[in-house]
């Protein structure tokens, strides 16, 4: 743990503790990420899952940041703390001249707080003519989960990096989405299954998405990509075939 004198985080919610059991307590705590110094001399431990920002004071309170670094810098200000987490990934601040944020994501993975007050952290893999269900399986290696997309700004997103990658009509990234028809029935109808995309207006929305009027079989279009198309982002495409259309996917996991 390293203590940084003068800094001050938006007051947390929490059991207090003292600073003592607080501070030791976060180094054997594997989810403990960081710890405040209260005004009334107590201390609460946080977690890896929320967003902070730690400002520079005067008043006398500090926080500690778990951090891998093995001696103590000459100075604080200005200088980014990273940790690797027990869980083998790694989670990293970003300092100014007077603060320091956390966006509650791992490294390299992006943030999107959605309008139903859920935030999802995201990052698109490469791996060309990856197989659907091999794409899920990888993102559960991530200890993720294939993820939907619940905004335009999500669907930009991930096109914006199929622009960089190619200029191929239909090559994209895997998302989650599956064809969910009644039996016997041809529909239009997809359902999110990643367990927290519950906004469907990007797929019912035909000027961001194409999609089909299938049966859910196998010899259809039942799974999803965003990819080169336009004006449209998401593309309805066979589950099994096409895998030269296939650039890589998008993981995702709530926060």
């Amino acid at each position: 743990m390293m203590q940084v004198p003068d800094t001050v985080i938006d007051e947390p919610s929490g059991s207090s503790m003292d600073i003592l059991t607080c501070v030791t307590g976060c180094l054997l705590d594997s989810e403990c990420f960081l710890v405040y110094s209260k005004a009334d001399g107590e201390c609460i431990r946080l977690d890896v899952l929320t967003p902070y920002q730690v400002n520079v004071t005067s008043d006398g309170r500090f926080v500690a940041f778990k951090t891998n670094l093995t001696t103590c810098p000459t100075t604080y200000l200005g200088l980014s703390f990273s940790v690797i987490m027990p869980s083998g990934f790694t989670y990293s601040w970003t300092a100014n001249s007077t603060s320091w944020s956390f966006t509650g994501c791992r490294d390299g993975w992006t943030r999107f707080d959605r309008a139903d007050s859920v935030s999802v952290c995201m990052k698109i893999f490469l791996q060309n003519y990856i197989a659907y269900n091999t794409s899920r399986e990888m993102c559960a290696n991530q200890s993720a989960v294939l993820t939907g997309l619940a905004s335009s700004e999500e669907c930009k997103w991930v096109q914006a990096r199929v622009f960089q990658l190619t200029a191929t009509a239909w090559v994209g990234f895997w998302i989650d989405g599956v064809r969910n028809c009644t039996e016997g029935q041809t529909c239009q109808t997809f359902a999110w299954t990643d367990g927290y995309t519950t906004n469907y207006d990007v797929l019912y929305n035909s000027t961001n998405a194409d999609l089909s009027i299938s049966p859910a079989t196998s010899a259809n279009e039942c799974c999803l990509t965003v990819g080169y198309i336009s004006p449209q982002t998401i593309n309805d495409i066979n589950c099994a075939a096409s895998l030269n259309l296939i650039l890589g996917y998008v993981c995702g996991y709530k926060v």
